[in-house]
This record gives C-alpha cells, structure tokens and sequence, in this order.
C-alpha cells in the first residue's frame, strides 16, 4: 500500500486521487477550488485572471444531490481568519462544510452522508 503523506499537499492529493475514482465509478462528482488567481499567455498578451476567493474551501463535492465543501489541512494546519469567514457565510446559506485533516476522515464524512440519503429515500 502507497504511504499518503500526513502534509496538507499530500492529504489533498489523496483525497482528489479517491473522489477521482468515485466519479469515473458514477458515484460523485467533484472539483477542486483554487483561490487566487493565474495568468494566461495569448501570443503576445497576457491575462489575469481571478480564481475563487481566497478562502474558498479546497473542494466541492457533488453527491446525490448534496453538495459538501472540504477544506483539508495537515494534522497541525490551522484555518486562516478568511477560511473561517467563509465557512461560516457557506453554513449561515445551509450549506455543508467540513475540515479534514485525512482521506480516512473525508470518506467517512460521505459514507454517512450516502447512508443518510438511502435511509431518507427508504422512507
């Protein structure tokens, strides 16, 4: 088995290389939110553009119909005062919004999400 590296760049690539998976098997849908912003070469010109806000969560994940940020830290990562401004304005909307510290952590986060779900449908 791979050893995941317990850094926060690592724990992401993980969590990406897994949800990755789960798309291509139907099961979720995913994008990684980068803040920020970039710059685009067009022949002679180039362009900036902006990316998500700083603050964003790392990803954004799609699954039956449930949409669930994850911002993923290492295990002493700390959110900065941004992230914990825009994870409160994304929970005060209802939405869901988690700091993960593990691929282990995210997966069980969706494993109960998923139970959850069939349990609501077999109602």
């Amino acid at each position: 088995m791979t050893r995941i590296s317990d850094d926060e760049a690592g724990i992401k690539r993980a969590c990406e290389e897994l949800l990755g998976y789960k798309m291509n098997l139907g099961q979720l849908w995913f994008t990684r939110l980068n803040s920020g912003s970039v710059f685009i070469k067009q022949g002679a010109n180039v362009y900036k553009a902006k990316l998500s806000p700083i603050g964003t969560p790392d990803l954004m994940v799609i699954q039956k119909g449930r949409i669930v940020f994850f911002e993923i830290k290492s295990s002493t990562g700390k959110l900065t005062f941004p992230q914990e401004i825009t994870q409160s304005k994304l929970k005060e909307q209802g939405a869901q919004v988690y700091t993960i510290r593990s691929v282990e952590e995210m997966e069980e986060i969706l494993r109960e999400k998923n139970k959850l779900e069939e349990k609501i449908a077999d109602s």
